[in-house]
C-alpha cells in the first residue's frame, strides 16, 4: 500500500520496500484472505491431514463417552440399592405418622362420643352428682360439646 503523497516523498514505512521477500510473497502478504496452508501442502497432504485430525477427534469423543457412562453405570449400581433402602425407610417413617395422625383423631372422637353418650344415660337414670358435672361441662364448650 502506497502513501498518498503526492511525489511519493513521504517517510512512512509503508513507503520502505519489504526486506528479503520476493514478488510473489510481497503478494501473498498482502492478500488478507490468502490460505496459509495452500503454499506448502498439495491437496493429497491437505485431505490426509484433514482425515487424520477427524479420526483423531471422534476417537478422543468415543473414548470420552465410554468412560462417562462406565462411570455413570459404576455410580448408579453403587448408590442404587442405597437410595432404594432410604426410600423404604421413609415411606414406614410416612405411614406410621399418617396411622398414629388418624388412629389419634378417631380414638379422640371415639372417647369423646362414649363420655357423651355416658353423662346423657347417667343424666336419664338420675345418677346423683351427674347434673352438675353436666352444667360445668356444659357451660365451658371448648371441652365438650353441647350434650343436650
Amino acid at each position: 500500500m502506497a502513501c498518498r503523497e503526492p511525489n511519493g516523498s513521504c517517510g512512512c514505512k509503508q513507503n520502505e520496500p519489504l526486506v528479503g521477500l520476493n514478488d510473489t510473497a510481497r503478494e501473498t502478504d498482502d492478500d488478507v484472505w490468502a490460505d496459509d496452508d495452500e503454499a506448502g501442502y498439495s491437496m493429497k497432504d491437505q485431505s490426509t491431514a484433514d482425515l487424520k485430525r477427524i479420526h483423531t477427534k471422534q476417537g478422543y469423543l468415543d473414548g470420552l463417552t465410554q468412560a462417562q457412562e462406565s462411570g455413570l453405570q459404576q455410580g448408579f449400581d453403587e448408590a442404587f440399592p442405597k437410595g432404594a433402602q432410604l426410600g423404604i425407610e421413609v415411606g414406614r417413617l410416612l405411614s406410621r405418622i399418617w396411622c398414629y395422625k388418624d388412629v389419634r383423631t378417631d380414638l379422640f372422637e371415639q372417647a369423646k362420643q362414649d363420655k357423651i353418650t355416658g353423662i346423657r344415660i347417667a343424666i336419664k337414670q338420675g345418677v346423683p352428682g351427674i347434673l352438675s358435672t353436666a352444667v360445668i361441662l356444659r357451660s365451658s364448650p371448648t371441652i365438650l360439646p353441647r350434650i343436650f
